[in-house]
């Protein structure tokens, strides 16, 4: 049996957190209306101890699955990367998978291919006659029991002064990153309303926290984090659960932060910024900032080749018998980063991070 994931034991303690303050209050509770006199009830060995406990039993619990046979998964965005992955992980658990692949003759699209119960799908997410065409594919060839789940992966990514970024290259960014997401959701939400199955967002730890460089991904992707807590709350009526999953810094699996092709669009960016404006930053400030971006990118991470941490939080999301709003695949350093620009003083993550 492997140790918990970083994000597992992050998400299984939040709950021990909750039952030790629950605890607590009911302790409390019951010492007010006379029905708890034990001197030895002490609040503070109370919270410790539920703590623990209701940590231990989210880590057992929360590692139950649903059984995956005859449930299907869509997951969008498999010819490399995390698609490719997922879309692995998840037949090797046993669910029937439809991977979407922006060229069904790519060579992820080649390997899905050789896998029993894997169908390659020509799926770009961006168009509407593809995604129709999967629809009816997909409608065409369920397994027993319905379309389970949808997995957005499908993404775009890009860094660089918000001020060089032209209206056009951030329109791309949304077409895939947050459009694509919700045609897809949207287009399978009949067949998911019928298994009272699952939607899961494949969103980024920038869509959290912004950094230097990221402005615009970071729009596409706290876009993405609104669209999947508004579905959650709009389909649960139905029994559809939506979960967002905000991987750290996987730069090496996904190959994102390609050297030469930041290099380029640096340049171009450069390039685009009005004189004054390059006057502004000074002249190597393009090459300055790339390698600022590369260095503050290194983590234990970015330059690891495992998917795991990510392949387990959709995993659990797809198939876990109690699932998450959101998970956290990251390394310890991100999470404390996220942590702080979401519950600390606005001064203190500008003096760290920025």
């Amino acid at each position: 049996m492997r140790l918990p994931y970083v994000h597992e034991a992050y998400r299984a303690a939040s709950v021990g957190l909750q039952v030790g303050v629950a605890a607590v209050l009911l302790l409390w509770m019951l010492r007010f209306v006379g029905l708890c006199t034990c001197a030895c009830a002490c609040p503070c060995g109370t919270f410790v101890a539920a703590c623990v406990l209701g940590t231990l039993v989210a880590l057992h619990v929360g590692a139950w699955l649903e059984p995956a046979a005859g449930r299907g998964v869509l997951v969008t965005g498999c010819d490399s990367g995390f698609g490719l992955a997922l879309a692995r992980r998840l037949h090797a658990l046993g669910c029937t998978v439809f991977a979407g692949c922006l060229s069904a003759q790519s060579d992820g699209a080649q390997r899905l291919r050789q896998l029993p119960r894997v169908h390659v799908l020509q799926l770009d997410v961006t168009k509407e006659e593809q995604l129709e065409a999967a629809r009816v594919y997909i409608e065409e060839h369920l397994p027993l029991k319905g379309l389970w789940s949808v997995v957005n992966n499908a993404g775009l990514f890009a860094s660089g002064l918000a001020e060089w970024t032209s209206p056009e290259d951030a329109l791309r960014l949304f077409s895939v990153n947050t459009l694509g997401t919700l045609r897809t959701a949207t287009a399978f939400l009949p067949l998911l309303r019928r298994s009272k199955g699952r939607i899961v967002n494949i969103s980024s730890v920038s869509g959290r926290q912004v950094c230097p460089l990221f402005s615009v991904y970071s729009m596409s992707k706290y876009a993405l984090e609104a669209l999947s807590d508004g579905l959650r709350f709009e389909q649960r009526r139905f029994g559809v659960h939506v979960a967002v999953v905000e991987p750290g810094n996987f730069a090496a699996s996904t190959r994102i932060l390609q050297t030469a092709g930041l290099r380029e669009s640096f340049a171009a960016g450069w390039q685009r910024l009005r004189p004054e404006a390059r006057a502004a930053y000074g002249p190597n400030f393009a090459d300055t900032a790339l390698q600022d971006l590369l260095r503050a990118q290194a983590s234990p991470t970015a330059h690891s080749q495992d998917t795991g941490p990510v392949e387990a939080a959709v995993a659990h999301a797809v198939l876990g018998k109690w699932p998450s709003a959101r998970y956290h695949p990251s390394d310890v350093p991100f999470l404390l980063r996220t942590w702080i620009n979401t519950h600390a003083p606005e001064w203190l993550y500008e003096a760290l991070y920025t």
